[in-house]
């Protein structure tokens, strides 16, 4: 069978599962000349060629028979990573990308209408249920810790964020099981430590900026070094930091309960919802080596140590510098911009004339974005028009649904209240293109914040959430054209 004309495949992870062979061009050096990679040379190009059957169909993996859509569904759960890389300008949506490139091709895609809202339609609903059965644990049912009569906190800010990636990039490979478990379970871990450092201080606020800053800059190395980034860990550190005495009383445990189980039941929502009629995971831990594309995070192939890489860096004597390099980079970078906002929050105090209510300037979803913005500057996600823009919308959102959910008198409303937020600013971002992940924890923190936030109203969207987002890419712009680049556009790829 000849390959498929070279135009955006945008419903091929809607289509059955197939043998696929991927080819992939020619590519240069990640580093050349200055750490300053060319975006163009980077991209992997792959051809999607089907395998014909013994009657000539396509065939599949498993058998050559005719596949029941229960086995297609369960065939799906076991990860597949062959799948190609989605292009610009946000890898999982090819089909909400207007730029000029991919234009043309999308004219000759029929249904193409039929296929967004497909995707549209399964973003909301898997959002929706994931959300919603943590939240209800939160606030329609009582868990505690045995032996203590202590409450657990069921659903955090950051599980706003990795809703985001998990129901709505299901293809990103920040979103597939292992970088979302480990990569936010590590970072409670990382993120309780440090926090309990703090509080063997006389006085917390003066040492909190440090705390915060430190908390998400040491789990992002951390998740860099064991390859299993995932933004929203970030927002996992910094929460278990700046949180009420609820979740600090929880100690390491707040590690197991909410981050690790939270974590497993969104994506075990995810691969039940996702498998009937998209595809997730491509992987669960260990990306395959049958010619897909060697990285599992793209902004950091060099740290990943399957077999097919290994002989490669083996090679390269510069490796140990380039790590390093990407490292410091990304963990001062990422100091300075959390530190930035904690210190206007903690050692400052801020008004807005002429309300004499004090400002909020670090809500617990910046630790995801400075994740994406210092840490992995060339990602789609971490570009300043999905930054701002979508950390804004989802902000309106937001609140939105928070003042009507806060017309009610108690709380029975609220499980809802937090699913629709999350479920509404995800397709928003995906109408618009503006996906950028924290943004689900923005509008998650706009229904479950202290009064002092929600009382903050349609401001919300200004302060912290505008200006917050501003300053983190207004720093990026500044240390990361240090030794790397960043952005790699503002408002559309070229």
């Amino acid at each position: 069978m000849t390959a498929h004309e070279h135009e955006p495949q945008v419903h091929k992870h809607l289509d059955p599962i197939t043998a696929h062979v991927l080819v992939r061009t020619p590519g240069s050096d990640r580093f050349p000349d200055g750490w300053r990679a060319d975006a163009e040379e980077q991209r992997v190009h792959l051809e999607m060629l089907a395998t014909p059957g013994p009657d000539g169909d396509d065939a599949w993996t498993d058998t050559d028979d005719d596949p029941s859509w229960l086995q297609a569904y369960l065939a799906r759960m076991r990860g597949r990573d062959d799948l190609p890389a989605l292009k610009e300008v946000n890898p999982a949506l090819e089909m909400f990308v207007c730029d000029r490139k991919t234009l043309p091709g999308r004219a000759k895609v029929p249904d193409l209408g039929a296929q967004k809202a497909r995707v549209l339609w399964w973003s909301f609903m898997s959002s929706f249920i994931g959300i919603a059965i943590l939240a209800a644990m939160q606030y329609s049912a009582s868990i505690y810790v045995y032996p203590s009569d202590q409450k657990i906190t069921t659903l955090i800010g950051s599980f706003g964020a990795m809703s985001i990636l998990v129901f709505g990039a299901v293809e990103a490979p920040l979103a597939q099981p292992r970088n979302a478990i480990l990569g936010n379970t590590l970072s409670a871990f990382i993120g309780v430590a440090i926090a309990k450092v703090l509080h063997t201080a006389e006085d917390v606020d003066e040492y909190m900026w440090l705390a915060c800053a430190l908390s998400v800059s040491l789990s992002m190395v951390a998740m860099q070094l064991t390859d299993t980034v995932h933004p929203p860990g970030g927002a996992t550190a910094l929460i278990a930091v700046t949180s009420p005495q609820d979740i600090q009383n929880l100690g390491f445990f707040y590690a197991v309960f909410p981050v690790f189980v939270g974590s497993c039941i969104l994506v075990g929502v995810s691969v039940i919802f996702n498998n009937i009629q998209r595809q997730f995971p491509r992987y669960w831990l260990v990306r395959g080596n049958d010619g897909a594309p060697k990285e599992v995070n793209p902004a950091f192939d060099f740290l990943v140590c399957d077999r097919k890489t290994v002989a490669a860096h083996a090679r390269d004597a510069t490796l140990g510098a380039k790590k390093r390099r990407v490292l410091l980079w990304s963990f001062l970078s990422c100091f300075v911009g959390i530190a930035t906002l904690a210190a206007m929050q903690y050692s400052v105090r801020m008004y807005f004339y002429p309300s004499t209510v004090e400002a909020t300037n670090l809500i617990g979803s910046f630790g995801a974005t400075a994740v994406l913005v210092f840490g992995i500057v060339d990602a789609p996600f971490a570009q300043p028009r999905n930054v701002i823009m979508g950390n804004s919308l989802s902000a309106f959102v937001g609140v939105c649904v928070a003042k009507v959910a806060h017309l009610a008198v108690n709380e029975s409303y609220l499980w809802l209240a937090c699913a629709l937020a999350v479920s509404l600013s995800m397709v928003a971002m995906q109408l618009t293109d503006t996906l950028h992940p924290p943004a689900g924890a923005t509008a998650l923190l706009a229904v479950i914040s202290a009064p002092n936030v929600r009382d903050l109203g349609f401001f919300y969207v200004i302060c912290p959430v505008g200006v917050g987002s501003c300053i983190i890419v207004a720093i990026s712009l500044v240390l990361n054209n240090i030794a790397r680049q960043y952005p790699r556009y503002w408002l559309h790829a070229s």
